[in-house]
């Protein structure tokens, strides 16, 4: 081969890996697209299109995204509106240029009546939405009220008081403190979950023991003669608490004051956990 034959090659060969560097060096041919389907999802600048085959294709919406709707049997009629009126449920035909990973739309148009459905769609949507919460909150203030009745479900709440008084040694029952009962066991009975509760007393003089055991059948003395003579219910009646000679109104000896630890006191309760149901 000829030296100029040889130059020749040489500058043919030269060409060819300058021309193959250009092409790698060039950025790939953006790609554009047409897609119809249904707006199945919106979050945020993304668009999620579910075609009639069940695919579903994202799109990029950019402030450069043309939203047009048309309106007419033929679509001559055209007018631009915000990405905001971009719909689940709403028809399109997107338009798109892809030059990285996830095409971005470039115009999106829709017909003005499929529009009008749509926003009937969504306002119905929001509606049953919004029903929904109203019922979630019912529901939680519901739970939360019936925890708290639980937790309170022990506790009772004190509705009146009587006290009956008895002579020294004694568990009978004087025609006054029958009138007290009867006052107090009406007020009980026009509560709705009336509780009874009944605690008896004794003073200190004497044996400790003995006046424990009076004191329990003093209150038992109350029961009964509530229960017989003004319509309480035994459900009703909590167990009777019998103290002696514990919790005395006074520590005095003096007869009139010792009458007074002489007792027993009639409470009205309601369960706490149970009121107002």
């Amino acid at each position: 081969m000829g030296v100029r034959s040889k130059t020749v090659a040489g500058r043919f060969a030269a060409w060819g890996m300058i021309a193959a560097m250009l092409t790698a060096a060039a950025p790939a041919a953006a790609q554009t697209g047409s897609l119809r389907g249904l707006i199945t999802a919106r979050d945020g600048d993304k668009m999620i299109i579910t075609t009639s085959d069940g695919a579903k294709h994202t799109f990029t919406l950019t402030p450069q995204t043309k939203v047009v709707q048309t309106e007419g049997a033929l679509g001559i009629r055209q007018s631009e509106l915000s990405a905001s009126q971009l719909l689940n449920g709403l028809p399109v035909t997107v338009e798109s240029v892809t030059s990285g990973d996830e095409p971005e739309a470039t115009r999106v148009t829709f017909k003005s009546g499929d529009l009008k459905t749509a926003q009937q769609v969504e306002a119905g949507t929001a509606q049953v939405k919004e029903q929904a919460r109203t019922k979630l909150a019912e529901e939680q203030a519901k739970t939360a009220e019936m925890q708290k009745r639980l937790s309170e479900a022990n506790q009772y709440v004190s509705k009146g008081e009587a006290t009956v008084y008895f002579a020294s040694g004694s568990i009978a029952i004087d025609a006054h403190a029958q009138r007290d009962l009867k006052d107090i066991c009406d007020k009980a009975l026009a509560i709705k979950g009336y509780m009874i509760g009944v605690t008896g007393y004794a003073d200190s003089t004497g044996d400790a023991h003995a006046n424990q055991v009076l004191s329990e059948k003093r209150a038992n003395a109350v029961i009964r003669h509530m229960q017989k003579s003004c319509g309480i219910q035994p459900y009703r009646v909590l167990a009777q608490s019998a103290m002696g000679e514990d919790k005395p109104t006074t520590i005095s000896s003096h007869p009139t004051d010792l009458a007074q630890n002489r007792r027993v006191v009639v409470q009205v309760l309601t369960n706490k956990g149970l009121e107002g149901l």
